[in-house]
């Protein structure tokens, strides 16, 4: 802890380099002068006194040994940090291949530690030699192919420079649950590259390797089951959205469901691109929906919605695809199939009001298929629709100026809750009085006299005051 260390070393150089002047054949005395200059941070003159140490001995007949090794150590430390932090520095290109040597000869001798080869590897990086980076780590790796921190640095460093196609030949021959693992973390990051470079079908070939890399690999060991599922359903959203870019819509639909079923819960997950597999099934179904397809829209969200039972937008699309695929089919004159239809919107609806009970959206939409299709559950229906217009009246008491579209939305909602109680006294309490107070209070709401249900149900309500 004292601060008077800098001082020190800075005398140990001093005295060091005098006691060299005065007999110059001691190598030793210059790798301890190296050792000093390194501690003080004098990074060229380290190196510079490393590589004389080695010089002498050559001289001196002395080719290996501890001295040899040492003197190495010291100039590949010395060399490859000058590199680094020098960047404009004349002699930065010798730097370089001085500590290339040093690191070499210390590879052979198999005197790497972990900190020399990190240290051999970032300055690798600082070079934009990405395959020598990661060869080192690969060479390591085939010495002591059980070293399952060397297996990572492979895949980490390589995907950290773009160049998972090395650690995947490294890996390729690997056929334990732990290599299978890493083989294909490096294979799937693979195909990420080439899909972000456009190349999608080179990505696809490279995704399927990974799943059946890891697929292998939680068959060889139980307990990267959960881990390899992670990756596996990764693999499948990465390849739906490449699939929905090619338009091959069949595949991505398969895949990306696939992958929602697996693993729910990673539905957000960033798969670059800005992608992820929610995304991808929001655009495949769209797609569907734009080619005038709804009953393939119905059906994407109903599985997806399904399995992901807590994402608002996947439950309300859900509801509205199912209702507005009823709404077709009873048109069409298949009214069992719509009121299929409707059960599965009300279900949708429901689940999401419940996830989300301050939304008014929501508990009119839920209390609207309930009221007007299904024709049950009044009780309920008439109290959500009470809460909820409640709700949007506090709602937007409080809403800030600055979002007049979100206040639009929320005063349009409101206005709905109104409306369909209006329709809930017409069809259920009969009370003509309560029907048109409440089709009134909803024309106050945007878009005002723009509401044709709520002048339908006023008129209805007027009707029935006549007693007609």
């Amino acid at each position: 802890g004292r601060t008077d260390v800098e001082f020190l070393f800075q005398d140990a150089v001093a005295e060091l380099s005098k006691a060299i002047e005065l007999d110059s054949d001691q190598a030793d005395w210059r790798l301890q002068l190296a050792d000093a200059q390194y501690q003080a941070g004098m990074m060229d003159k380290a190196a510079l006194t490393a590589s004389e140490v080695l010089s002498l001995l050559r001289a001196q007949g002395v080719t290996d040994g501890e001295l040899v090794n040492a003197a190495h150590q010291a100039r590949a430390n010395a060399a490859s940090r000058y590199y680094m932090a020098n960047q404009e520095a004349e002699d930065r290109a010798e730097k370089l291949e001085e500590a290339r040597l040093s690191f070499r000869f210390l590879e052979q001798q198999k005197l790497l530690d972990d900190d020399l080869r990190k240290t051999w590897s970032t300055m690798a990086s600082w070079a934009q030699a990405p395959g020598e980076a990661v060869g080192i780590y690969a060479r390591a790796l085939a010495a002591d192919p059980d070293n399952q921190a060397i297996m990572g640095l492979v895949v980490d460093t390589s995907i950290n420079l773009g160049v998972t196609e090395i650690a995947a030949e490294a890996l390729a021959n690997r056929a334990d649950a732990t290599g299978l693992w890493f083989l294909g973390k490096a294979q799937y990051f693979t195909g990420a590259a080439q899909r972000a470079n456009g190349d999608n079908e080179a990505a696809l070939k490279n995704l399927d390797q990974a799943l059946s890399s890891f697929e292998k690999s939680k068959q060889l060991n139980a307990d990267y089951g959960p881990s390899c599922d992670q990756w596996i359903a990764i693999c499948l959203g990465k390849k739906g959205n490449a699939a929905f870019w090619m338009d091959r819509l069949d595949e991505a639909q398969t895949w990306l469901l696939a992958s929602l079923e697996l693993q729910p819960q990673r539905i957000n997950d960033d798969l670059g691109l800005a992608e992820t597999t929610k995304i991808g099934i929001l655009r495949v179904a769209d797609k569907f929906y734009q080619a005038g397809n709804l009953a393939r829209s119905e059906a994407i969200y109903r599985r997806a919605s399904d399995s992901a039972s807590d994402d608002l937008d996947l439950l309300n699309n859900a509801g509205l695809f199912a209702r507005d695929w009823g709404n077709r089919l009873e048109r069409n004159g298949k009214t069992d199939e719509a009121e299929e239809m409707y059960e599965q919107s009300y279900k949708a609806y429901c689940r999401a009001q419940e996830l989300d009970p301050t939304n008014v959206r929501l508990a009119n939409d839920r209390t609207l298929i309930a009221i007007y299709h299904l024709e049950r559950d009044w009780d309920v229906s008439k109290r959500l629709l009470e809460a909820a217009a409640k709700m949007g009246d506090e709602q937007l008491a409080a809403f800030p100026e600055d979002q007049p579209q979100e206040r639009q939305f929320l005063e349009e909602a409101t206005g709905d809750c109104w409306e369909n109680l209006a329709l809930w006294h017409i069809k259920h309490s009969k009370d003509a009085a309560a029907a048109k107070a409440a089709a009134q209070r909803s024309l106050k709401y945007y878009p005002g006299r723009g509401r044709p249900g709520a002048q339908r149900h006023l008129r209805t309500a007027e009707r029935m005051q006549e007693g007609n």
